[in-house]
């Protein structure tokens, strides 16, 4: 059952809508139902794609197109099978009837992720498993946490290590004595080691030398030059220890639009890095504005890039 704030279920409604543009981008079947006399179901599709809700009208017509698209999920090609699917889901999400079949037919359209890309299917995944708590439904089969990945892990860590090791001379110093100096020649040693290490991990166990103060660093966007690296070492320590200690929901919550519009260099790692640990868990695991009003969610909140290149 779904807890928290309703951000996670608008990322999902997000993610999907970004998958809908891009696979219609290679599926011209709305224009094949032109050909086919079949401009008002075009018009409903286009028309629905190009609102970030994806709802589904319940009209006089809701059944028809809902056939139309099951059968599109079935028998597409991948690309319009995508769109089929992310907006049938779209639609389950929204509270409605969306893909047929028992548990909204996962085990029928496992199958058709195979053959899409790797960020579509497990936007498709994402959105499998949203339906299924949406609906309250505790029984079904469902994606498994492997499949929300929508980028190998080894990929996302390399450039996060790269940046994180821009930090040496005075910054390792600036860092160190980031809590008011207290033991700062430990930490500015422990750190050093992090930056040592192949992945940059923290130290199993006692890991206050040197986490304390990169966390600390990582709260205060005034901290300049070292805020963004020790965002690295942050978002590389959820990545390492699958999201043990969270380190990214609360600055994402304070934060965002800060990471969307960093630099070139730091904004794409820093933001791949961060959608990877949200990936990392079923979708409503993973909300930065759990304690937010529906109403401030829709005005201020910000949704992690979907196939952020």
């Amino acid at each position: 059952m779904f807890w928290g704030s309703d951000w996670p279920k608008r990322q999902v409604l997000n993610d999907l809508w970004a998958l809908g543009q891009a696979s219609l981008a290679r599926a011209p079947f709305l224009l094949r139902l032109e050909d086919c006399g079949q401009a008002d179901l075009a018009a409903q599709l286009r028309e629905v794609s190009q609102t970030k809700e994806m709802r589904l009208e319940t009209g006089d017509s809701y059944l028809a197109v809902l056939a139309y698209l099951n059968r599109l999920a079935f028998d597409g090609e991948p690309a319009d099978a995508a769109f089929a699917l992310a907006v049938l889901l779209a639609d389950a999400v929204h509270g409605q009837v969306g893909p047929e079949g028992e548990y909204f037919g996962w085990l029928v359209w496992r199958k058709r992720l195979d053959d899409m890309p790797r960020a579509w299917a497990a936007t498709l995944a994402r959105g499998f498993a949203m339906a299924l708590d949406v609906h309250d439904i505790d029984a079904a089969p469902r994606p498994t946490k492997q499949m929300f990945l929508s980028e190998d892990k080894a990929a996302i860590i390399a450039p996060l290590v790269a940046l994180a090791r821009r930090l040496e001379g005075a910054m390792i110093d600036a860092v160190a004595s980031a809590d008011y100096g207290y033991r700062a020649d430990e930490h500015a040693t422990a750190l050093l080691a992090v930056l040592a290490d192949e992945a940059c991990k923290f130290p199993a166990g006692e890991r206050w030398f040197p986490a304390e103060v990169v966390e600390l660093t990582g709260h205060d966007p005034t901290n300049g030059a070292t805020f963004l690296p020790c965002i690295c070492l942050l978002i590389l320590d959820d990545l390492h220890n699958a999201g043990s200690f969270d380190q990214m929901s609360y600055r994402w919550m304070n934060n965002a639009d800060l990471f969307l519009g960093a630099l070139e260099a730091f904004r794409n790692p820093i933001l791949r890095g961060i959608r990877h640990v949200m990936e990392q868990d079923f979708p409503d695991n993973w909300d930065p504005y759990f304690e937010w009003k529906p109403s401030k969610i829709e005005t201020l909140a910000r949704f992690v890039p979907w196939f952020v290149e």
